[in-house]
């Protein structure tokens, strides 16, 4: 069959349509440029608080800059990124294990280049976002046969909204946030691989990176989005036969290959998560329960629907926000209506029908504790229903794209769904800047050091930091006496040692916080744990003229190693396999040049 300008998408009759409708003109002109301006002002009108004032923002935004930070001086101490925390109060706290470790180490490395500028590193992840979300969708809305107006549409929606934007500046989820804004890219360049004849660079560089910062920057978001994706996916293929068809074999081969690959890289941390994960005093001892039920006014129709995006006080700290884009739903609801009359386009009037149910469900989970606490117990960590808000707005942004291309099939309906749209951007665009113009005035972000725990009221130093502890081990009451403190300052590769004069057999309190499957102990042993979670160590060594000597170390346990181990052949195999195809598409250039 000869291909034709498919005016579709990869939902089409004939794969060589798909192949067409999937390549974006690299041909640099004038329209290009008309169409790329006003997201990179848009975006940079989204970032301004971060790029020109020095506030800290709202909820933990200060607290993972402290993070990334403490990061960056491990990885430029030691080359290579460490499971811990080293504070006072708390040395060994295995944050990195089980929380974010591969984004941290990341944005770690990125503060070591710049030459120890954490905040500059900080703010660029977050552009980085910002442009992978969008990016993502546009680069969707085009393989859909979209044009380069129009194709902009779904990434206005979704990176205005009032819960993205709640993420960067009110609740500070710098994990969260960058977890869902690598989900548009992520879909975007396996459904390229998926379609394309052959395995390219650019794609396959997109997903390797996308697949990479999914996998490795929030936990709870990975559970909730594969669950979701693998869902929505497989709605798509058995309800689409168009999209059947164009599942081939060597296409699913290139992207779990590619995708594989990329997420071992985060099985340093995972693996160690995933094993010792359950221990933890977050998942033993935490009300998941009695915080659901909390904060499910934050995810009340009143605040839900509604144009407004409300930061008086009445409404939560400012610039949070939960409001769904409403006039969007709206345009999704009118889709919904005339799409049985849309017969040109069978397979994208399924799909549209098919991503307003996955917002549905997902919005009734969202708004119903018990429905989420009915689930597997892993998916109770969420803490907050409002979390879920996420994958309702990829599911209303994938569903106004589905509408956009109906339009397109269907003249008589192009020139008002054209109105709608624009009615539909401009509110979007008026309230995200509402929303950013109400952004924290708190705390100054800089200098980050050792003293930023005194200037940011979150940071540690002001209370204990507990969830991570390990809760699995009994409860012992060491006799009254000194605490034995191993000090963070002397922490240096993630080893340190300290001199004691105790008899042997000893009950001590000490400021170690993790359990012996991630450090071990030489002199001593780990008989239990304190009230607050810090373990109390039987001293094994007998005493000499000169005291016993207790050190502390990194555990040689299974997890970790095997961790390690799997994650440096992931990033083996994943840099030779791209390194080929640079080499592979360096040769065809200069065969084409010859």
């Amino acid at each position: 069959m000869v291909a034709t300008r498919a005016r579709g998408t990869w939902l089409v009759l004939s794969r060589a349509q798909a192949q067409s409708a999937a390549r974006i003109s690299r041909a640099p002109g004038v329209r290009q440029l008309l169409a790329g301006t006003p997201v990179v002002l848009f975006i940079g009108l989204l970032a301004w608080p971060m790029l020109f004032t020095s506030s800290s923002m709202g909820g933990d935004w200060g607290l993972h800059l402290w993070f990334v930070w403490q990061q960056s001086l491990a990885i430029a101490a030691n080359h290579q990124p460490s499971l811990f925390l080293q504070l006072n109060q708390s040395v060994f706290y295995p944050l990195f294990a089980f929380y974010g470790g591969t984004l941290y180490a990341l944005a770690g490395l990125l503060t070591a280049l710049l030459g120890g500028a954490p905040v500059a590193a900080y703010v660029i992840t977050y552009l980085a976002g910002l442009c992978a979300a969008y990016g993502g969708w546009y680069w969707l809305a085009r393989m859909a046969g979209l044009g380069r107006w129009s194709a902009q549409v779904p990434g206005v929606v979704f990176i205005a909204s009032g819960y993205y934007l709640t993420d960067i500046y009110a609740r500070g989820d710098w994990p969260e946030f960058i977890a869902v804004s690598s989900v548009p890219l992520l879909v975007a360049s396996a459904l390229r691989l998926l379609l394309a004849a052959r395995l390219t660079l650019g794609p396959a560089v997109a997903l390797a990176a996308s697949t990479v910062v999914f996998f490795g920057a929030h936990n709870i978001t990975m559970l909730w989005g594969v669950s979701v994706l693998a869902t929505v996916g497989v709605a798509i293929v058995a309800a689409v036969p168009q999209a059947r068809r164009l599942v081939t074999r060597r296409g699913a081969l290139r992207v779990a290959c590619v995708m594989a690959a990329a997420a071992l890289v985060n099985a340093w941390y995972l693996l160690p998560a995933l094993v010792y994960g359950r221990r933890t005093n977050i998942v033993q001892t935490y009300g998941f329960a009695h915080t659901l039920h909390r904060y499910d006014y934050l995810v009340a129709a009143r605040r839900l629907f509604t144009l407004s995006r409300d930061t008086s006080a009445a409404a939560g700290p400012p610039a949070f926000s939960t409001a769904l884009p409403v006039l969007a739903i709206a345009l999704v609801l009118a889709g919904l209506v005339v799409s049985p009359t849309c017969g040109r386009a069978g397979g994208w009037r399924r799909a549209l029908w098919i991503f307003a149910a996955a917002a549905t469900a997902v919005g009734l989970v969202m708004t119903h504790p018990a429905l989420i606490l009915a689930l597997p117990s892993p998916y109770a960590v969420a803490q907050f229903g409002f979390r879920l808000e996420t994958w309702v707005l990829l599911s209303i942004s994938a569903a106004v794209l589905a509408v956009l291309v109906l339009a397109r099939e269907s003249p008589r309906l192009r020139r008002p769904f054209s109105w709608a749209t624009a009615v539909v951007v401009i509110a979007s665009v008026v309230g995200a800047v509402q929303q950013v113009g109400e952004y924290p005035r708190s705390a100054p972000r800089s200098p980050v050091s050792a003293d930023f725990r005194h200037a940011y009221p979150k940071a540690p130093g002001g209370g204990e930091m507990i969830d991570y502890d390990d809760a699995s081990l009994p409860p012992v009451q060491a006799a009254e006496g000194p605490e034995l403190v191993f000090p963070a300052a002397s922490v240096h590769d993630d080893r340190v040692a300290v001199s004691a004069d105790l008899p042997a057999g000893r009950l001590v309190r000490s400021n170690l916080a993790t359990g012996p499957y991630l450090v071990t102990v030489t002199g001593a042993s780990v008989a239990g744990r304190t009230a607050n979670g810090h373990m109390v160590l039987r001293v094994d060594a007998a005493r000499t003229a000169g005291g016993q000597r207790i050190s502390l170390r990194p555990a040689d346990s299974r997890p970790v190693v095997y961790g390690r181990l799997i994650s440096s052949l992931a990033l083996l195999l994943l840099g030779l396999g791209l390194g080929l195809l640079l080499v592979n598409e360096l040769r065809g250039a200069g065969g084409r040049a010859t």
